[in-house]
């Protein structure tokens, strides 16, 4: 942890400030919320994570359909040659 410059005339914070200091000072209800938002950022993060782990394919399929977009002559044949 970096040390902070103190300001004038401003006392630097104590032990009691610490986050885990914190934590165990609050209420049971504070610790529920405090997981709940933990779990709910760490699923976050794990589905960012996968879904750029396997965008790959949804790259390819973008670039084959915009080839029959701009190759293609009506709407009908880009109908059908994206439903295949």
């Amino acid at each position: 942890m970096a040390a902070q410059a103190a300001l004038p005339g401003v006392p630097a914070p104590g032990p009691e400030m610490d986050i885990l200091h914190l934590f165990w000072g609050s209420g049971w209800s504070c610790g529920v919320v405090l997981f709940t938002l933990v779990g709910f950022s760490v699923g976050c993060w794990g589905i960012a994570i996968a879904r750029a782990a396997s965008s790959d394919g949804p790259r390819s399929s973008r670039a084959r359909f915009v080839d029959i977009f701009w190759e293609a002559k009506n709407l009908s044949t880009i109908q059908t040659a994206s439903t295949t």
